[in-house]
């Protein structure tokens, strides 16, 4: 799989999140790729996360060996074809309930 970096800039409301996460990030990992998405802000990451329903770092105490090992296993969780990419951030989130 060739390697991309994609910049896209456009004003606030415009839909990046959206675009990104729709056209390019599921379709990557569908195709076995890592992706690593970076904002100005925190916030918007984890508006992010909540919106698609993905880990967000902040959601992790990376200084307690568990959570560390957490956090990777599931930002490194790839689905079995026709599964949803999010299980592993379910499962998280319904551990935390």
């Amino acid at each position: 799989m060739p390697r991309k970096i994609i910049i896209l800039g456009a004003n606030t409301g415009a839909g990046k999140s959206v675009r990104i996460s729709e056209d390019l990030i599921r379709e990557w990992i569908a195709q076995g790729g890592n992706v690593i998405v970076l904002g100005m802000l925190n916030s918007l990451g984890f508006q992010n996360a909540k919106r698609f329903d993905i880990p967000h770092i902040g959601h992790y105490n990376l200084a307690d060996p568990d959570q560390r090992k957490a956090f990777y296993n599931d930002i490194s969780y790839r689905p079995r074809r026709g599964k949803s990419m999010l299980g592993a951030a379910a499962l998280w989130r319904d551990a935390r309930r």
